[in-house]
This record gives structure tokens, C-alpha cells and sequence, in this order.
């Protein structure tokens, strides 16, 4: 029974019959206290969500994610939707890596950066170049409203950065004198 239900995961996609013994003890054929677990949630709610990596017939490894439902009225049988997540966790691996690279260039650029928001003018992020010309800590920055910082040396200057930046979006090559603590 084993086989064939090796069988069917590899060649189908969508929903199988099967015993719930049989998906089950193929997804954890190594895990035992998994195996257990999972059988108990499924005999408990009615069903179970998990993801593994399967072998398909042809050899090659996927990552799959099963969602097991108890039949209504019978209750060794079961349900079992199987969807193909391969594309989706290597989309997420390269966003991961990406959002990793672009956050070790924010931190250590030496140009002074510093993420706020519009509306109230809270520190959501700066980097270590903002830190130095600033003479704060990062802890010190964040949380904190950009006029609590009193970096400006004319509130003028913040005055006309603040609406270049909402009539345009950006600010770009401005110049003005700050002070650091």
C-alpha cells in the first residue's frame, strides 16, 4: 500500500483517496513522534497542514505541501490535497537573499540615511552613517519623531525639505547645516 500511494504522490497533483495511514506514514517515514503527532491532530480536528520535500518518480526532490482532511463518516479515510511549492519557496529563498543584500548595503553605505514616515515623522530605520553624523545610536533614533532629534540647524531648512518631499516624493541635493549632540 505504500508503494502505490509513493506511486500516485508522484505521478498526481490535486486531490487523492487515500488511507490516512498510508499519507501519513509516507510523509514522516522518518519521524516517527512527527508521524504520531500529525495522526493525533488529524483524529482530533479533522485535519492537518504540513510541508515536506518528496521524491518524485523520475528522482527528482520537490517540496510539497499536503492538507489532510478527515473524511465526514469515515474515519480511515481522508483527503488529501497535494500542491507543488518548489517555485514558490525558491522565489522566496531569492527574495530572502535580495532583501539581505539591500539591508547589508543600507547599513553600512557611509552616507547618512534615515528612513521616517510622512505623517508624524517617526524614525522607522537608520543606518550607521546617519548614526556617526548624527552622534546618536541607532537605539536613540528609532521610535523617536525627527524633531525630537533637533538635528536641524534651521527649522526653515526642515520646513522646506519636509514640503519638497511631499510635493515631490524625493529630495534631491539639498543642502543645509545640522548639528549632532
Amino acid at each position: 500500500a505504500l508503494d502505490q500511494a509513493r506511486d500516485l504522490l508522484a505521478r498526481c497533483s490535486g486531490k487523492l483517496m487515500l488511507p490516512v495511514d498510508v499519507v501519513i506514514a509516507d510523509a514522516f517515514s522518518n519521524d516517527a513522534t512527527r508521524r504520531d503527532a500529525t495522526i493525533g491532530q488529524i483524529k482530533e480536528l479533522g485535519s492537518a497542514k504540513f510541508e515536506r520535500r518528496h521524491r518524485c518518480k523520475d528522482g527528482r526532490l520537490i517540496d510539497v505541501e499536503l492538507s489532510v482532511n478527515q473524511l465526514p463518516g469515515d474515519a480511515g479515510r481522508l483527503a488529501a490535497f497535494i500542491r507543488d511549492t518548489t517555485e514558490r519557496k525558491r522565489m522566496e529563498l531569492a527574495l530572502r537573499m535580495s532583501e539581505e543584500r539591500a539591508t547589508k548595503a543600507f547599513r553600512t553605505i557611509p552616507d547618512g540615511i534615515v528612513i521616517s514616515r510622512i505623517a508624524d515623522g517617526r524614525v522607522l530605520e537608520v543606518n550607521e552613517g546617519f548614526c556617526s553624523l548624527a552622534g546618536l545610536t541607532r537605539e536613540e533614533a528609532l521610535g523617536r519623531r525627527m524633531p525630537e532629534l533637533d538635528l536641524w540647524d534651521q527649522m526653515s531648512d526642515r520646513d522646506s525639505f519636509n514640503e519638497t518631499l511631499r510635493k515631490q516624493g524625493c529630495v534631491k541635493g539639498m543642502e543645509a547645516p545640522f548639528h549632532n549632540k
